[in-house]
């Protein structure tokens, strides 16, 4: 348990937030298109608006990081 933390935690070893953001997400999108994939018993499309909104917390997660290792410097 304590593996899962660590992945969650920045390079200064504080919990983040985006990652918790973005992987919640990810992982809440992935377990509903699994679902209806199942329920529809066929490989059903991700609606475009769900694939932008991931884009979007990766581009934020990607950015903070860059920043993050800017000001570490």
């Amino acid at each position: 348990m304590k593996r899962i933390f660590e992945f969650l935690q920045d390079d200064t070893g504080l919990l983040s937030a985006t990652r918790l953001a973005f992987l919640t997400t990810v992982f809440s999108v992935l377990t509903a298109w699994l679902l209806q994939c199942f329920t529809e018993k066929k490989v059903v499309p991700i609606d475009q608006s769900v694939i932008y909104l991931v884009g979007v917390l990766m581009v934020g997660k990607v950015s903070q990081s860059f920043s993050e290792n800017a000001q570490s410097k």
